[in-house]
């Protein structure tokens, strides 16, 4: 009987994740422009990388326009901001993140949400400006 409700609770655990990352990548564009700042980041790691060798063989830039991909697909820019608040070295910025980043996974409005995230973050910055 214990292992029919240990497994049962597993299952539900199971189902609940499987249906959270579906949502998550029902976003659109969220892939294509993860996809696109590994890109720009691996670019600058072998530009970087080059300039010390200092060898002059530079690495071709990325294709992919991150900005326009963001503008393009709001909605994953949202999920995408809402991700750096979440991680944050500060608890507060980091919680509003989470909250928005929650929010917009589930469906929710993603204008809306960035703005009660910035407005939460900024009424806890200015509460604690002194500190």
């Amino acid at each position: 009987e214990i292992m029919a409700i240990l497994t049962a609770e597993k299952e539900a655990k199971e189902k609940e994740a499987a249906e959270r990352t579906a949502k998550i990548n029902a976003i659109e564009g969220l892939n294509e422009i993860k996809v696109a700042i590994a890109e720009q980041e691996r670019f600058h790691d072998a530009f970087n990388a080059a300039m010390e060798r200092g060898d002059g063989r530079l690495p071709s830039r990325p294709e992919s326009n991150i900005g326009e991909m963001k503008a393009k697909y709001p909605r994953a820019a949202a999920y995408l901001k809402a991700e750096n608040y979440e991680y944050s070295a500060n608890y507060a910025q980091a919680s509003a993140g989470r909250k928005a980043r929650e929010r917009i996974i589930n469906g929710e409005d993603y204008e809306q949400v960035l703005t009660d995230m910035e407005k939460e973050w900024s009424d806890y910055c200015n509460e604690h400006v002194w500190d």
